[in-house]
């Protein structure tokens, strides 16, 4: 009994240029990555909105146009003030988040940094 080969089927890779296949390889390491959950450029960091001022820069180095910032309050104050918070747009390495002004000094943030 003889098989047929569906003529779709690539050749095999002993064939193919080695840089391609390692190439491949890469690639198939970091899409079983993202199926299990591993996604790159996460970062979590406590913020806090600076007090008697209408905005906060937030710096770190992972930070691109790309970037979506999640925040969780902390404090009651924080919780109160997500309704007058946003975000800029990021740029490499910094995002700024808008807020109203005021004195508290405890509007903390757990910021999940991600993309």
């Amino acid at each position: 009994m003889t098989h047929r080969v569906p003529p779709d089927v690539p050749a095999p890779l002993k064939d193919v240029e080695p840089r391609l296949v390692e190439w491949l390889k890469d690639m198939r390491r970091a899409v079983f990555g993202i199926m299990r959950g591993d996604v790159n450029q996460q970062a979590a960091a406590i913020l806090t909105l600076t007090p008697g001022a209408t905005t906060t820069t937030l710096s770190e180095h992972r930070i691109s146009g790309q970037t979506v910032l999640l925040l969780q309050p902390l404090t009651a104050n924080a919780a109160a003030a997500l309704a007058t918070t946003w975000m800029s747009v990021p740029t490499k390495g910094a995002v700024v988040i808008n807020h109203a002004n005021s004195a508290q000094v405890d509007r903390s943030f757990l910021a999940i940094i991600t993309g």
